[in-house]
């Protein structure tokens, strides 16, 4: 009887630890998500702002090659005496 108690003893040890370990690792992949998550949502935010930024400069060169256009234009079809 005293082997099959010390046995029973082996056992709960071992699915005690067991749950431990998979308690530690789902606990884990919890952080790591999270972790993962911020990172992703950081390279969006900077993503977006460079978008924004090169948009603006795009606004811009558009807005300067128009002004550009219209006194070419005008110039153009300027009468002359």
């Amino acid at each position: 009887m005293k082997t099959k108690f010390c046995l029973t003893k082996f056992w709960l040890t071992i699915a005690a630890a067991l749950l431990a370990l998979t308690a530690f690792s789902y606990g884990q992949v919890g952080t790591d998500v999270k972790d993962a998550a911020k990172d992703t949502g950081k390279a969006t935010k900077k993503a977006a702002v460079k978008t924004g930024e090169a948009t603006e400069k795009a606004a811009d060169k558009t807005g300067d090659a128009t002004a550009t256009a219209a006194k070419k234009t005008g110039h153009a079809t300027r009468k002359r005496p």
